[in-house]
């Protein structure tokens, strides 16, 4: 599956081929419709698998006995380095598939936006308790607070297709946070 969801990555969903699907995952034509059935189901899994890693990565920051201000730039330090690994495609994945052809699938946009709001919900319970421990002024919305730092973190993620310099990320990503007080 990870070597489909690269390729999904890569190329979107439109232009990856069955062809391309079959190599990259080393399989046959029968193999593959009797395990799958369909492009579309692997890429939901891959979509899927995707969410998970991110997910269980980012639910070790935030599980953390890391102070607010050093969790929320232990995350965004994350999503930078994933930009350096040459074996991972650059970009979210997830942001990816939110501007390519996949999104006019009710399916696939509905499981985007799930994933999207996931995240959000789970900054905005992070935050909370940052508040509710004294760790952010009580001045801070919680809910705000979550929804301007995932924009942030998608829009950071889709510059990074630009191969900006890491030194430029961090650097304005430093400032963001700082500026908002994390």
């Amino acid at each position: 599956m990870q070597k489909a969801m690269h390729l999904f990555w890569r190329k979107g969903y439109e232009h990856c081929s069955l062809a391309d699907l079959l190599e990259a995952m080393e399989i046959g034509n029968g193999s593959f419709y009797n395990t799958f059935g369909s492009k579309k189901k692997v890429f939901m899994l891959t979509l899927e698998q995707y969410y998970a890693e991110a997910a269980a990565r980012l639910g070790e920051i935030f599980a953390s006995k890391l102070p607010i201000q050093e969790m929320m730039r232990a995350m965004f330090q994350y999503a930078i380095e994933r930009q350096l690994d040459p074996e991972c495609p650059k970009g979210c994945f997830i942001v990816n598939t939110v501007s390519a052809d996949a999104i006019e699938d009710p399916d696939v946009l509905r499981q985007v936006r799930y994933y999207l709001d996931s995240y959000e919900h789970t900054l905005e319970k992070v935050l909370a308790r940052a508040v509710q421990q004294k760790q952010l002024d009580p001045s801070i919305d919680p809910r705000n607070t979550a929804a301007v730092l995932n924009f942030y973190l998608q829009g950071l993620m889709k510059l990074s297709l630009l191969e900006y310099p890491v030194a430029k990320l961090q650097q304005q990503t430093d400032y963001f946070l700082t500026a908002m007080g994390l």
